[in-house]
């Protein structure tokens, strides 16, 4: 199994547009980050966890033709906006639709702001996911098990997911103890971390070293870092065991 960071900014991205601090003016191409999304494959299936504002360039760097199924974490707009930028591959693929799995929780928001992508709503532009609806059970898709669970992200609930050794967490500031149970015994955590200090919707460094605390993986790798975050700098800063992503970073895994 390969998992490929496709983005790791924050919603605002990575240098911010009108801003000259010492990370968006930082000549490091690992300080340049999109909005954050990842694709998990196997031999047979590649899936893709959000489609970001960015998603065009994700997909056009990484040479990705192919996409089985979109899994969401949330609504918010840095994770749906660029669902049309599926149309092409979809087309080429020979499919009407591809499935995009989400929990009940994101299902009003992400169908009103996405209506069209679900709906046969206006003539000549036909709806091109297929809603799909999981909870906390573990399912599969092909040859991958996906296994989500719940995460608080301010007064919303967004998903994770654990896909064998490999589990990944974006958007949160909490993690309910019943849910932290589908966490342990993971290898590879990637792990959203805001900035150095947490908010009211997003970890911060202290709370995700107090997470790796409890969970124990072997690896850690944070995402969605803001402009308040270097790369070099947190290298430096950091144990060997938790480095910061860089689009396009590729993680091998087993099932």
């Amino acid at each position: 199994m390969k998992c490929t960071i496709l983005g790791c900014g924050s919603s605002r991205g990575v240098p911010e547009v009108a801003c000259s601090c010492y990370v968006c003016s930082s000549k490091n191409k690992k300080d340049k980050r999109t909005r954050s999304s990842i694709l998990i494959e196997s031999e047979k299936t590649k899936i893709i966890v959000d489609t970001s504002p960015d998603l065009r360039q994700q997909l056009l760097s990484n040479n990705i033709s192919k996409i089985d199924c979109v899994l969401y974490t949330h609504a918010h707009f840095d994770h749906i906006a660029g669902a049309d930028d599926l149309k092409p591959i979809i087309q080429l693929s020979g499919y009407n639709k591809i499935p995009a799995f989400m929990h009940n929780f994101t299902k009003k928001m992400i169908t009103t702001r996405l209506n069209y992508a679900f709906n046969d709503i206006t003539e000549g532009y036909s709806p091109f996911l297929d809603l799909q609806i999981f909870r906390d059970d573990l399912f599969w898709y092909n040859d991958i098990a996906v296994q989500p669970f719940l995460q608080q992200h301010g007064t919303i609930y967004s998903s994770g997911f654990r896909f064998g050794e490999l589990a990944y967490s974006t958007d949160v500031h909490y993690i309910e103890e019943k849910y932290l149970h589908f966490l342990y015994g993971i290898k590879i955590w990637i792990i959203s971390c805001m900035r150095y200090f947490g908010t009211k919707t997003h970890f911060g460094l202290e709370a995700v070293m107090q997470y790796i605390e409890k969970i124990k993986p072997d690896f850690v790798i944070l995402t969605h870092m803001g402009h308040n975050l270097g790369y070099d700098e947190l290298c430096y800063l950091l144990p060997k065991n938790i480095r910061p992503a860089y689009d396009g970073m590729s993680i091998v895994f087993n099932k």
